[in-house]
């Protein structure tokens, strides 16, 4: 069975990882209340909005969350991330989360990268 590690990582850099269970509970915690104001933000729209159009505009933020979540999985983590990118845009190294894993993240090291991913994704959406 192939390593998941990338080449340019040592051998035991994945070992030495240490997560804190807290702070990837609270990043869940955090990534599904964004998710739920989602529709927070329809209904919003829909009372600024003609009674008749209340049903489409919840619709279209309930649509946006799912057509930002395949293009933010597809490539815009990667372009927005990318460890060897330029100073503005990032590359497609990691373009369908190709080496995205449980390795460090941006950010926190704290956490995976796939969980950052996750919660950037909610918050793009």
């Amino acid at each position: 069975m192939e390593s998941t590690s990338n080449k340019n990582e040592p051998e035991d850099f994945h070992k030495n990882l240490v997560f804190i269970p807290g702070d990837i509970a609270w990043t869940l915690v955090c990534s599904a209340l964004v998710w739920l104001m989602v529709p927070g933000v329809g209904f919003f729209y829909s009372g600024l909005a003609r009674s008749k159009s209340a049903l489409s505009l919840v619709s279209l933020c309930c649509w946006s969350i799912a057509v930002v979540s395949i293009q933010w999985f597809l490539f815009g983590y990667s372009l927005a991330f990318c460890k060897n990118g330029s100073a503005f845009i990032g590359s497609f190294n990691n373009a369908f989360l190709i080496n995205v894993g449980n390795g460090q993240n941006p950010s926190n090291d704290k956490i995976p990268e796939i969980l950052f991913c996750i919660y950037q994704c909610m918050i793009a959406g």
